[in-house]
């Protein structure tokens, strides 16, 4: 059972107990998710983007780089970083063991975003990381990676796997957010449970079995980029619009973990 829907059928049960104290109790412990998910041993990347590229978690890896794309102090939560569509413009957040992928480590990424217009790509990349598997040694057919992408339909997806032992592609009902409007995106990859599950909104609209959670493979060696694609084909599906709240996590959030993320974010993007 959710946070939100324990309060609410405790406070059935105990009229006494009052719609202020219920209330209470479900913002303190959504505080306290919100504080626990903050360790450097759970929140791995941080770029929130306010006036400069940090990583804000206590991780404190490399600074962000851009090529092209810009931060806007006017956007986002208190600032965010922009992109105009140009295949050139992109935020690079490095190499790192926060950037990799190992096919039996769970992950959670969660991303606020906004859509300017398809205009110049209707599948553009919020996420990308494409690298040779290292248990493949040079084998140039070989390629693990994972993606989040958006579709022009109001879809959004999440790619993983390795390309030779096949990719798991999750993906979202059509038309599920609109243009110029903030959206929290979550995907969880969950090797334990053969699961990935996406969220908007702080609520569940995917949950797919990963037929690669058994596959075994390992990404290093390429950056991590927001706005564009890097897989050496040639090709960048780049992004227009912005994104902001950049958070990468070493578990598999619950339900719960993403909704207080939500919740404890949305007020500073109008939601």
């Amino acid at each position: 059972m959710r946070a939100r829907e324990f309060i609410l059928s405790m406070m059935a049960c105990c009229p006494a107990l009052g719609s202020g104290c219920g209330l209470r109790f479900m913002a303190d412990n959504q505080e306290l998710l919100v504080a626990e998910l903050a360790t450097p041993s759970v929140l791995l990347m941080d770029y929130r983007f306010n006036g400069n590229l940090a990583d804000s978690s206590q991780n404190r890896f490399a600074d962000a780089s851009l090529v092209g794309a810009a931060l806007n102090p006017a956007e986002g939560s208190a600032g965010a970083l922009c992109f105009s569509g140009s295949a050139n413009h992109y935020g690079n957040l490095g190499d790192s063991y926060a950037t990799r992928m190992i096919s039996n480590q769970p992950k959670t990424f969660a991303i606020w975003f906004k859509v300017t217009d398809y205009a110049l790509n209707a599948n553009p990349n919020l996420l990308r990381y494409d690298d040779r598997d290292i248990q493949d040694g040079d084998n140039p057919n070989s390629r693990s990676t994972y993606i989040i992408r958006l579709n022009s339909s109001g879809r959004h997806y999440m790619y993983v796997g390795d390309v030779n032992q096949g990719l798991t592609a999750a993906s979202s009902p059509a038309a599920q957010f609109p243009t110029g409007q903030w959206t929290h995106l979550v995907w969880v990859r969950d090797p334990e449970a053969q699961m990935i599950y996406g969220y908007q909104n702080g609520s569940l609209i995917v949950s797919q079995v990963d037929s690669t959670a058994t596959q075994t493979w390992e990404t290093t060696g390429q950056s991590l980029l927001l706005g564009r694609m890097n897989d050496g084909s040639g090709g960048t599906e780049p992004f227009r619009g912005c994104m902001d709240e950049v958070k990468i996590y070493s578990k598999a959030l619950s339900a719960d973990e993403v909704e207080a993320i939500f919740d404890d974010e949305r007020a500073a993007f109008g939601i």
